[in-house]
């Protein structure tokens, strides 16, 4: 995998802005209707937060021990979220649709085999990340809202009482 090669393409790809993305989750939901509806309604801070995770992962393609440990804390989140080793194939190959479709002519097979190279890596660390996660808690608690606090029109606060007692570690 050559990380200037990748750095190279994206900066390409990512001048395209936000419909780089909007592509990504177009061909992502076509090609799979039945991952819609793990997203937000409203896409456009997804597609915001796709790009900048992309950007953070290209900009430390060549500095693996930086990267990990943000690799390894995006899998734990997505764990939380439903996504399971099944998606990361899916996701991965709307990358690469999405990538060739904005890259034209500069697409070649040796850029086709780096993004191919780095979203294996990528995948494999956020999976084993997810996986040595599950075995010391949950994705997520079931509880019952038991209080609702309108703060704002956009904040609102809830007080759950969980199903079951949770572990407590001070400064929670």
């Amino acid at each position: 995998m050559d990380a200037l090669r990748l750095k190279t393409s994206f900066d390409r790809v990512a001048e395209q802005g936000d419909a780089v993305a909007l592509f990504f989750y177009s061909d992502l939901f076509v090609r799979n209707p039945h991952l819609r509806d793990m997203f937000p309604i409203g896409m456009r801070g997804q597609r915001d937060k796709l790009l900048r995770a992309l950007g953070h992962i290209v900009s430390q393609a060549d500095d693996l021990p930086a990267l990990v440990p943000f690799l390894q804390q995006l899998g734990r989140d997505h764990r939380r979220f439903g996504i399971v080793s099944e998606h990361y194939p899916h996701v991965g190959a709307s990358l690469i649709a999405t990538l060739r479709h904005f890259s034209g002519p500069d697409w070649t097979d040796d850029v086709e085999s780096d993004w191919n190279a780095a979203y294996s890596l990528v995948a494999k660390v956020m999976l084993e990340a997810a996986d040595e996660d599950a075995l010391s808690s949950p994705a997520w608690w079931n509880g019952q809202v038991i209080a609702v606090e309108r703060r704002r029109f956009d904040i609102c606060v809830l007080r759950v009482q969980p199903d079951r007692p949770l572990p407590y570690r001070p400064g929670q």
